[in-house]
């Protein structure tokens, strides 16, 4: 179960002016239908470069890490995990044009105490639908029917074709088609 270690990891995020995205269990509880989550998840904006002050300073701020193997991963995956006390921080690094877009259409919301940005309700749903999971689908899903007529598909439909495949069942554009069907028939 996440709560002071996250507010201790978002306090450092802050102090150290950090440009993220809270984009996990998080964000869909916020926006969707709130649900248990044991990590927090993160889509972090950052030049690997400056990775290690990065980590340095969050190690400072009780996260347990290995700066070394961060960085690695990070350079070879574009993600990286570490420990806040109990709670593991899983972390994607933002580069794509997508992550950047999302980034700047950020909402500011309060979580136990704690100002945190997340994603709008649409590029919450774009991520979800990305991944594909079956929590996800179950989050985007929430989302759709929370925010029902608000969204705002136009922006969707263009997002989701620049994901591959681009075409079929596994595609991002599919699988949205699918959602707005069944949002608009009430499923």
């Amino acid at each position: 179960m996440i709560g002071g270690d996250s507010k201790r990891l978002f306090r450092a995020l802050l102090r150290f002016n950090s440009t993220y995205l809270v984009i996990g269990g998080i964000s869909a509880g916020i926006l969707g239908e709130p649900r248990f989550t044991a990590d927090v998840d993160i889509l972090l904006f950052i030049e690997l470069t400056d990775l290690p002050v990065f980590l340095s300073g969050m190690r400072k701020a009780g996260a347990v890490l290995a700066i070394r193997e961060q960085v690695e991963l990070a350079r070879k995956y574009g993600a990286l995990r570490f420990r806040m006390g109990q709670t593991w921080v899983d972390c994607l690094i933002g580069d794509s044009v997508f992550d950047f877009e999302a980034v700047s259409r950020r909402r500011l919301v309060s979580w136990q105490g704690v100002k945190i940005p997340i994603p709008t309700p649409e590029d919450l749903i774009l991520m979800k639908l990305v991944v594909g999971r079956g929590k996800d689908w179950s989050d985007a899903m929430a989302i759709a029917g929370r925010c029902g007529k608000k969204l705002d598909a136009a922006y969707m439909k263009r997002h989701a074709i620049r994901f591959i495949p681009h075409k079929g069942p596994k595609s991002v554009a599919y699988r949205l088609a699918l959602l707005l069907r069944r949002l608009r028939k009430g499923n």
